[in-house]
């Protein structure tokens, strides 16, 4: 389990505990929820544990309260208004800078993943819309999910960077701070519910729902690329039942499921903000392109028309835009296009 900084999980890890190992309780917090021990990693470093957790070898009552108990760290920085707000892996917010159509093109900033083939590694982006910065935050982090408020971000951390006792997802603030770990082992793909209390997570061949802070969770369906609706308890995500692939619709509290579209090679399903729409790839047309579709399943439209690849489809915050991944061109690129496929903007490499 992780060892925090603090008594509560918006502390930092500071280590990790194995099952089975022992630590000296050296104090509690004032409800008796977390208990102070010592000594992690071998270190005179003390840290924080879940007592409902753990199990104490005697008098748990008669655990004196701690002394200087650590304060919480400071609440994420707030998001920015929505035309300015950072966005999930390639998406963008509306607005902004004239482009070659003429017309304003997306703002904001961007977060997205490079495979760096020279360096054989994968990396972390930030890329500025409004000003064309852009700058390399992290070896071996992938799927950047911003929270529903902007003030958070989940993402996958490879074995290279977190060491493959903290390979999994973890949680950071907006400003790339607090990196902390909630889900260990190979979940990936993590997606925020609206509240931002819960992420669904692909593991394996199935979609899990767990608490935001990892101390619970359950899993929900078989699956994979789940994409939690900005607006109700659906997870929209690809599925093969009885042999019938496409993207499916299962409902988090209730478990109901619904078939959105047939194509057998449907996938990675994107949610606009409003909840209305969801932005998919297909190869139902010969090779894979973007498509969108209502939630009711009516209205299906193919966005891209090329004889490349297009995929990884995002929303921006006000629903304007759509980036992706595309190789048209002869290179691996970032672009933007509006919600009905036009105006289609290369970004970045």
């Amino acid at each position: 389990m992780n060892v925090r900084g603090g008594p509560g999980t918006g502390f930092p890890v500071v280590g990790s505990a194995k099952a089975g190992e022992s630590f000296e309780i050296t104090g509690k917090n004032q409800d008796g929820t977390w208990y102070e021990v010592c000594c992690i990693g071998g270190k005179d470093t003390k840290g924080w544990l879940s007592a409902s957790l753990v199990t104490v070898q005697g008098d748990a009552a008669a655990i004196a309260l701690a002394t200087d108990i650590p304060e919480l760290p400071p609440t994420p920085t707030p998001a920015p208004e929505p035309t300015q707000a950072p966005t999930p892996a390639g998406g963008v917010a509306g607005g902004g800078s004239t482009g070659a159509s003429g017309g304003p093109g997306p703002t904001g900033v961007m977060v997205y993943s490079v495979a760096n083939l020279d360096a054989d590694k994968w990396e972390l982006w930030e890329y500025n819309l409004a000003s064309g910065a852009k700058r390399m935050l992290f070896d071996w982090r992938t799927e950047a999910q911003f929270s529903p408020n902007y003030g958070q971000i989940a993402y996958f951390a490879w074995p290279p960077a977190a060491g493959a006792e903290n390979t999994g997802i973890w949680v950071m603030n907006a400003n790339y701070t607090g990196e902390r770990m909630v889900i260990p082992g190979g979940a990936a793909y993590p997606s925020w519910s609206p509240d931002g209390g819960r992420l669904a997570v692909q593991g394996g061949g199935s979609i899990f729902v767990v608490a935001s802070d990892g101390q619970s969770g359950f899993e929900l369906v078989e699956g994979e690329y789940p994409a939690w609706a900005p607006n109700s308890a659906w997870i929209a995500h690809r599925a093969c039942v009885g042999g019938g692939c496409g993207i499916y619709l299962t409902n988090v509290d209730s478990g109901e499921q619904r078939r959105l579209t047939t194509g057998g090679s449907d996938g990675q399903p994107a949610w606009s903000p409003n909840g209305q729409q969801i932005a998919y790839i297909s190869q139902d047309d010969g090779n894979f392109e973007i498509y969108r579709i209502n939630a009711d399943g009516s209205n299906k439209v193919r966005l891209t028309n090329q004889g490349t690849s297009d995929g990884l489809p995002v929303w921006s915050p006000d629903g304007k835009w759509i980036a992706f991944r595309s190789d048209r061109g002869g290179g691996w690129a970032i672009y933007a296009m509006r919600a009905d496929g036009s105006d289609v903007r290369k970004l970045v490499d």
